[in-house]
This record gives C-alpha cells, sequence and structure tokens, in this order.
C-alpha cells in the first residue's frame, strides 16, 4: 500500500483565507480535492462540540494566524489591534483538545515564522502532557507544488511509525469490520440481540461478551498488515537507526503486558487483576487475580483467587534464549513490577472479596500473561510429586573451552 493511501478518509481544513481560491490555502486544497479526498472547510476553529466529531480525520490542515470575524468592513476590521498570544492561546487549546480524542497527523502550513511556531508547541503547557506527539509546521509557499505537498504528507508518516503501524492495522481492521457487517446482517439483522439475550440468560456481563466476540471475530479474520520494514528501521527520517535503550524496553514492554489502572477505572474485576496489597519499605507485595472471567462477572461482590507475589532482583532470574527458566511452584512475571519481574508462589492462593482489594488495583495483567499464569498454576495442581534425587548422585561434568553443555 502506497503512504499517501494512509490518508483514506476526510482531511479538516482550517484556514480564513479557505474561500480564496488563489490564496495558498486554496491552491492547496485543490490539490487534496484533484486527488478526490473530501475536505471539511472551516474559517475559524470548530467550537468544542464540533471538535469531538474530528476524531475519525484522516489529517488536519491549520493555519496560525486566523483572523477573528469581527462583523466589521475590513477598513474598520484593520483597526482593531488584536491583543498579544490570542492566536497562540486558542491554537494551543484546539491541538490539546484533538490530541486527546485523535492520533491524526497535524499540519501547521502558515505565512509566519515557522521558527516561533515550532517553539510555541515546544513550550506549550497543554501539549506538555500529551507525550511525543509531533505536529507538522511548514510555510504555505513550499508546499504550493502538489508533489512536494504529497511528499511532505509521506515523510510525515515515514518519521513517525508509531502513527504508521496504527494507520496500517485499522485500515484491515475497517475491512474486517465491514466483512462482519454483512455476513451476519445476511444470517439476521438481530444477531447482537441474540448474543445479548444468550449472555443475560448465563448470567454473565452481556456489554462485555459482546465486546469480546466482535473483537475475537476481527482479530481471527483481519489480513495481516503488510508493513515497509524500512520505515521502522529508519524511524528518525534520516536514514539512521535510532538506539533503543534498556529502559526504553522495559517502558515499552510494561505498557503492553500491564494496563495500569485504580479502582475510579472499573467498578468491575478482571482475570490478572494486579492488587498492591501492602508496601513495605522496598518490598512491595502484590496479589494477582486469576479466576476465570465466567466466575467473575456473577454476582455484585464475587469472590478472587489470588497469589501473591514478591519482586525479585532481574539479575536473579534465569534466562535461556529470551525466556524465564521457571520452577515448579511459581511464575515468575517480567515487566509488571516497579523495580523488576514478580514471582508469585503456587503455594500461597488466597480468596478474597472484591470488595476487599478493589481499593488497591494498579492494573491489570494482559493475555498471554494472565492466561500462562492460570495454565501454569493448574499444571501445578496436576503435578505429581516426585523424590528428591541423593545429594551428589549427579556429579558434574566437566566442560572443555569452547564446548557447549548439553543443559
Amino acid at each position: 500500500m502506497a503512504l499517501i493511501d494512509l490518508y483514506d478518509g476526510i482531511a479538516v481544513v482550517i484556514d480564513d483565507e479557505i474561500h480564496d481560491s488563489e490564496s495558498g490555502i486554496g491552491i492547496i486544497v485543490k490539490h487534496l480535492e484533484g486527488r478526490n479526498i473530501p475536505v471539511v472547510k472551516y474559517t475559524e476553529l470548530p467550537n468544542d462540540e464540533a471538535i469531538k466529531h474530528l476524531h475519525s480525520a484522516s489529517f488536519i490542515i491549520l493555519d496560525w494566524e486566523l483572523k477573528p470575524d469581527l462583523g466589521l468592513e475590513d477598513s474598520e476590521a484593520m483597526k482593531v489591534k488584536i491583543p498579544d498570544g490570542f492566536y497562540e492561546a486558542q491554537n494551543l487549546r484546539f491541538l490539546g483538545m484533538v490530541r486527546e480524542i485523535s492520533y491524526c497527523p497535524i499540519f501547521i502550513f502558515t505565512d509566519q515564522s515557522v521558527g516561533n511556531i515550532k517553539d510555541c508547541l515546544h513550550e506549550s503547557k497543554e501539549l506538555a502532557d500529551m507525550g511525543n506527539h509531533p505536529i507538522y509546521v511548514e510555510s504555505k509557499s513550499n508546499v504550493l507544488d502538489p508533489q512536494k505537498l504529497f511528499f511532505e504528507f509521506e515523510r510525515w508518516l515515514k518519521e513517525q511509525p508509531a502513527a504508521y503501524a496504527l494507520k496500517m492495522v485499522n485500515v484491515e481492521i475497517q475491512k474486517t469490520e465491514v466483512a462482519l457487517y454483512k455476513k451476519f446482517l445476511g444470517i439476521s439483522k438481530i444477531w447482537p440481540k441474540i448474543f445479548w439475550e444468550t449472555s443475560k440468560k448465563d448470567e454473565t456481563n452481556p456489554s462485555l461478551d459482546l465486546k469480546n466476540f466482535i473483537l475475537q471475530y476481527i482479530d481471527n479474520t483481519m489480513r495481516i498488515p503488510e508493513f515497509e520494514e524500512g520505515i521502522f528501521e529508519d524511524s528518525d527520517g534520516k536514514n539512521k537507526k535510532l538506539e533503543i535503550t534498556r529502559s526504553d524496553l522495559q517502558a515499552i514492554y510494561q505498557g503492553a503486558n500491564l494496563l495500569q489502572l485504580t479502582c475510579k477505572d472499573r467498578e468491575y474485576p478482571m482475570t490478572g487483576d494486579l492488587f498492591l496489597v501492602e508496601n513495605q519499605g522496598s518490598k512491595p507485595v502484590y496479589y494477582i487475580n486469576i479466576r476465570p472471567p465466567c466466575d467473575l462477572l456473577r454476582g455484585d461482590d464475587p469472590l478472587l483467587y489470588c497469589l501473591i507475589g514478591k519482586e525479585k532482583k532481574a539479575n536473579r532470574v534465569s534466562t535461556h534464549k529470551g525466556q524465564i527458566l521457571q520452577i515448579t511452584s511459581a511464575e515468575i512475571i517480567p515487566y509488571i513490577g516497579k523495580a523488576g519481574p514478580v514471582c508469585f508462589d503456587f503455594a500461597s492462593l488466597e480468596i478474597r472479596k472484591w470488595s476487599e482489594l478493589q481499593d488497591k488495583l494498579v492494573g491489570q495483567v494482559l493475555p498471554p500473561l494472565s492466561l500462562h499464569i492460570q495454565q501454569r498454576y493448574s499444571q501445578y495442581l496436576h503435578r505429581i510429586g516426585l523424590p528428591r534425587a541423593p545429594e551428589g548422585y549427579f556429579k558434574p561434568e566437566k566442560v572443555n573451552e569452547g564446548e557447549e553443555s548439553d543443559c
């Protein structure tokens, strides 16, 4: 798939000169419409209610200095002095609201100083809490040529591998959603009601069951996106690989395997829920719920089956080819502890009520780690006890230098 085809949706263009076909933004809009890209046009920043509907925009083009409509003749309007910082405050507020609901590309094409706008974005409090969300700033005069304009669109995606990855996956998700809709509509237009009523009779959460069915169907049937490997190798756009630090690896894999939560985020328990029960100095104690979700959704205050875990130093964990070498009576889960992996003792199972632990919720361990610890605990319950080998029975053989041990 060509990169420019990932901009497959409605463009939103905000510029007070947008209805002037000879202006810089008028020329840019002609190029967009020439590629059959639908364009929603604003001459001023949309109001808060309208902004909520921009979550599905393919991309947004913004002029930095939007002249407010004062309802005056041009000669009179020119005499009105706009307060210093007026444009910056309005634009930053708008950008902050958009970033709360969307990761779509935002391009600021302007006749003002590009450097000053970049400094303003970098120093803004409105965008400081939004993480590393790059906003592209360029002079209008530099993107009036259609080849240059669409080159910059493609370059933005090449330099933003996170947005590129999500857009590629979303393309396949949308195709699968349409296929799901058509398939089950052809079977019965009330198929959601059938799932809903079945779930209610089973006394489970019908909203959760319906969500799980839709997401599992999409995941199981969607086509694998064909990513361009070069984008991930050249993610800074300067033909050199970015260095991956250990802290980056730890933070990313923790984010991928642990959903951070508090009791305010969810009012019901789930498999994999992680609770910080005690915190004695530098030795936190964790509980992890391993009870299946089908049992958790019955009753107002269900019982949780919890294993107790404590953090281990990373250098005390043995690994082989990237896999942790586990022992029979415990499961070591990486990524989830504050200071290191957490070791859960299978002999420590406690049954606690949801109401007892709810206010201690700190996150949810996600599959496949949560499923793996369930499987390991099941194996532990069905284990066959074997006598310990006598000390000294196994005499370790000397391994010559350059040779590998069998173990």
